[in-house]
C-alpha cells in the first residue's frame, strides 16, 4: 500500500512525500546489520513490539519489571501472539535501587524520570550476556508519543529531540560502556530522523493519539492493528521502577541532586 504524506512548507507550497514501507525498511536495515545475537529491550509497547515483529531469529527479546507489572503482562501477550520466545526478568526492589544508584553516579543531576527510565536499561544490560542491546529510544520524540505533546504542554518535539541527542544518549552510552555493551537505536537512523522529526505535529497526533504515522505504517506492514492502537505506560511506570525509586528517595535510601518529574 502506497503511503502519501503532504507536508506544508514554510513558503506555503505543498510538497508530496511518498514513502512506501520506508520506515520498516530503515528499521530493518539497522536490525539486519547486527550479525550476532542481540538483546531487544522489550516492553510490549508499540516501539519495541514493531522491532520484534520485523526482527530475525538473532533477536533475544527481554522484558524486565516487578512481578505483575504491566510491561511483563503486555510483553507476554504480544510474544505469545507472534509465537516468539521472550526472557522475563523479575526484578526485586533492591536490584531496582542498585540500578538507579548506577544512573545517579553517571549523571548526578538526573531527574526522577531519567533515573527511573535508565534504571530499566541498566537492569536489562546487567541481565544479558549479549554485547548488543537494541532499544526503541527516539520513537517518542520523533513521532510525538509523550503525554506532554498530547496535552499541549509542548507543541513541538524540537526540545525533546535536542535533550535526547545531547543529554539522554550520552548518558545511556556511558552506562552501556560500564557493562561492556553497545546500544543500537533503530528509530534514530539518520534517514528516519530527517524524514519524520520535522513533519507537522498534526500529522503525528490524530484524535488525541500520538505516533499515528508509526502506527499506520506498522499496520500497513502487517502488524496487528489492535496492538498498534494500544496506549501504553512509559517503561519506568510499566515496569513499576519509578514507584520503587520514588519510595527509596522519600525514605532517604537514594539522594539524587534533582528529582523532578522530567518528561
Amino acid at each position: 500500500m502506497m503511503l502519501i504524506y503532504l507536508l506544508v512548507c514554510n513558503d506555503g507550497e505543498m510538497v508530496e512525500i511518498t514513502k512506501d514501507g520506508f520506515l520498516r525498511s530503515r528499521l530493518r536495515k539497522s536490525l539486519m546489520s547486527i550479525e550476532d545475537a542481540f538483546t531487544l529491550g522489550f516492553s510490549g509497547g508499540l516501539d519495541s513490539s514493531f522491532l520484534l515483529f520485523i526482527s530475525g531469529q538473532n533477536c533475544d527479546p527481554c522484558v524486565v519489571g516487578s512481578p505483575g507489572s504491566k510491561d511483563i503482562l503486555n510483553a507476554k501477550l504480544i510474544a505469545d501472539f507472534y509465537h516468539r520466545p521472550i526472557r522475563i526478568e523479575y526484578v526485586p526492589e533492591a536490584d531496582v535501587i542498585e540500578s538507579a544508584s548506577t544512573v545517579m553516579k553517571v549523571e548526578p543531576s538526573a531527574s526522577l524520570t531519567e533515573i527511573s527510565y535508565d534504571a530499566v536499561l541498566v537492569t536489562l544490560m546487567k541481565r544479558t550476556e549479549n554485547e548488543i542491546v537494541v532499544t526503541g529510544q527516539g520513537s517518542d520524540e520523533i513521532f510525538y508519543g509523550y503525554s506532554k505533546f498530547l496535552d499541549g504542554r509542548e507543541n513541538s518535539n524540537r526540545d525533546s529531540i535536542d535533550t535526547l541527542m545531547n543529554r539522554t544518549l550520552p548518558r545511556e552510552n556511558k552506562l552501556a560502556s560500564i557493562f561492556g555493551k553497545r546500544l543500537v537505536t533503530p528509530y534514530l537512523d539518520d534517514e528516519i530522523v530527517k524524514t519524520y522529526s520535522d513533519l507537522p505535529r498534526e500529522m503525528h497526533i490524530v484524535d488525541g493519539m500520538g505516533k499515528m504515522i508509526l502506527r499506520r505504517e506498522a499496520v500497513n506492514c502487517g502488524f496487528n492493528p489492535e496492538f498498534a492502537s494500544t496506549k501504553k505506560l512509559a517503561a519506568q511506570y510499566g515496569s513499576r521502577f519509578q514507584k520503587v525509586i520514588s519510595n527509596a528517595i522519600k525514605a532517604g535510601i537514594l539522594e539524587p541532586a534533582k528529582a523532578g518529574e522530567g518528561k
